[in-house]
């Protein structure tokens, strides 16, 4: 008979749970089988060994009748709880195991003896000690009670639409799971809670279901999962989810005339009154939505104002806490250990001082991408984390930055509203209110920033605090004519005239400007000549756009420099996409779009980049290191 192979692999996992290491290769060994004890898990062993059969269909349920040989076992109970286990398994394959006092044997279940009634004693079914405390059951051999009012599909609708992911449910179950002695030790249960390994058989609904059919007291634990579940905090800054979990339980609930009721953040199960009085609640004007937002705002003023302070120091941290991130994302396989202590500090820091502040109404989404910088890569790959496009996305700033530059915007709309003076009109109070209920709804996921709120805050995250710097940057301009919809890097020509203007070619228009222009200078230096990254640029139209990897240290050299240039070149054309392919060793940096050096027309590019340029990197790359 044929045994599947998630069933062979459970198999295998109990007859690790049971056995030793020595017990196990003894049994292969008298059958004939070679096993290896260098795999050390012993069901890695069991399941090696499973593979070796020349007649998988016949060899395998004859060894595992044989593990279930009563010499095996000095405890007999021991033996038939063991045999129940492997029949739960077994039965996903239609199969079951046939046993005496003295032998066991496997059989399709058509032609399986029909089970004798089990005697079921009087009283409690669940085993009690002499003070009537409940008894852990040996293995699985807790009787069936079925005591639940909830039914097994809702409970089956209610387990699929969790809206946590799995080491979420985990952690939040397996304390009030524990505190159940009777129902702890099931196997199906340790199955579930097993961290150690990347599949396991059984899921959160196979758990609820056999709390539902085995757990006396099922309505009253699954009432309290259903409400550790429900926290608010569980879901944040999504809480739009939980809403939306709540109306699903309480719909499934309703097929068995029950309800959901919340008592102080507590949630029970109960039946649905026969009767049920609501009131109807007049249907509220436009004007009067309005107002009653405004008025649930202002609930938060007298807060916002006495921590001022408070908040302009969160905004000062949480500065330094995203360029932190924003340097560790040039190169997240090399975690520098001072900027990992400088960050895990800053975010305790900023998660104490935001909790500090009991606000209502408003609210910071403090985002901390992971506990540290070493363990950065495994949390990121344990989530699934998409882009604007749902894509699935890559460890970086890009992936990051905007759902912190998310909560700068809170921490700074905060302060403007402490700073805000009581000369605002009722409409601008009105208008006030209403984007904050626009704000809150949206999501990091929804559609990306106007190109407006971009540059504000790109001019945060630079540190550019004074009036004159930002109207310095504010001056900095963008292309100045129409973008049509839909435009690519690879639309763009950009011809360098000189070392310092370039001409652009964009769907049929020409444009020349330069360097300051395009927001290239170098604001540190007397002149403001053009900075590191148009010097780069300008190296890379000399050579037609690409730039090779000509040593082993190129890319580590340029690394944060392409990025610079990255970022600024989006910013000018008001593109979101990375203007450079992929680098490889082989490839180097290569630009998407078609830029070349040309004075006149005829002259064709031939400068490499050389010495001089090199150090001017390493002079400048000095300067950012002082």
């Amino acid at each position: 008979m044929k045994i599947s192979s998630r069933v062979k692999e459970q198999i295998a996992r109990t007859i690790g749970e049971y056995f030793t290491t020595n017990e196990i290769t003894t049994v292969f060994k008298d059958i004939g089988v070679e096993t290896d004890e260098s795999l050390y898990a012993k069901w890695r062993i069991t399941l090696d060994a499973f593979s070796k059969f020349e007649n998988k269909e016949n060899d395998i349920p004859e060894a595992i009748a044989e593990f279930c040989h009563p010499l095996s076992f000095p405890d007999p109970e021991r033996r038939i709880a063991f045999i129940q286990r492997l029949n739960e398994i077994l039965s996903y394959d239609d199969i079951e195991i046939q046993h005496t006092e003295k032998t066991a044997k496997l059989v399709p279940m058509s032609e399986a003896e029909a089970p004798k009634p089990a005697k079921v004693s009087k009283g409690s079914p669940v085993p009690k000690n002499e003070v009537g405390v409940f008894d852990p059951p040996k293995a699985d051999d807790l009787p069936d009670v079925y005591k639940c009012s909830i039914s097994s599909k809702a409970i089956s609708l209610i387990a699929g639409e969790v809206p946590l992911q799995r080491f979420e449910v985990i952690r939040i179950v397996e304390p009030i799971l524990k505190e159940i002695k009777y129902i702890y030790p099931l196997s199906v249960v340790q199955d579930y809670l097993d961290r150690s390994q990347d599949y396991t058989f059984f899921d959160f609904n196979d758990v609820l279901q056999t709390m539902r059919q085995k757990d006396i007291n099922a309505d009253k634990h699954i009432e309290t999962i259903l409400s550790a579940l429900l926290q608010p905090i569980n879901y944040e800054p999504y809480l739009e989810n939980l809403d939306t979990f709540k109306e699903k339980i309480d719909r499934f609930l309703a097929y068995d005339k029950l309800t959901l009721i919340e008592t102080d953040g507590k949630y029970t199960i109960e039946p649905i009154p026969k009767e049920i009085n609501r009131p109807i609640k007049p249907k509220q004007t436009e004007a009067e939505i309005i107002q009653s937002l405004v008025d649930s705002l202002k609930e938060d003023d007298p807060v916002i104002i006495k921590n001022k302070g408070r908040l302009m120091k969160i905004r000062e941290y949480h500065q330094a806490y995203m360029n932190i991130i924003e340097l560790f994302c040039v190169d997240t396989t090399k975690p520098d250990p001072e900027l990992n202590d400088a960050y895990v500090k800053l975010a305790d820091k900023i998660q104490l001082l935001i909790n500090a502040i009991p606000l209502k109404r408003h609210k910071i989404e403090f985002y901390r991408p992971f506990d540290d910088f070493y363990s950065a890569e495994h949390y990121w790959k344990s989530l699934v984390h998409t882009d604007l496009d749902g894509e699935r996305a890559e460890l970086s700033w890009e992936a990051i930055r905007p759902r912190l530059y998310k909560a700068h915007s809170d921490i700074t709309k905060l302060i403007s509203k402490a700073e805000a003076t009581s000369d605002m009109t009722d409409d601008e109070i009105a208008l006030e209110a209403v984007n904050s209920l626009i704000a809150n709804k949206r999501t990091a996921t929804d559609e990306p920033e106007p190109t407006e709120n971009i540059q504000k805050l790109h001019l945060i995250h630079e540190n550019l605090d004074t009036k004159s710097e930002q109207k310095k940057a504010k001056k900095q301009s963008t292309y100045p004519k129409t973008i049509p919809a839909g435009t690519r890097w690879e639309n763009i020509t950009m011809r360098f005239l000189d070392d310092e203007t370039v001409e652009i070619r964009l769907a049929g228009n020409v444009h020349n400007t330069g360097y300051a222009d395009m927001g290239f200078a170098d604001n540190r230096k007397n002149g403001q000549p053009p900075n590191l990254q148009w010097a780069f640029l300008k190296a890379l139209a000399e050579s037609n756009g690409s730039m090779k990897a000509s040593d082993g240290n190129a890319s580590d050299n340029y690394k944060q420099h392409k990025h610079r240039l990255s970022k600024r070149l989006m910013a000018y054309f008001s593109l979101d996409t990375d203007p450079f392919r992929e680098y490889t060793p082989q490839t180097g940096y290569d630009l998407k779009m078609d830029i070349f050096y040309n004075k006149d027309s005829n002259h064709q590019p031939t400068k490499t980049l050389q010495d001089p340029l090199l150090e001017e990197v390493d002079d400048i790359f000095s300067d950012l290191a002082r």
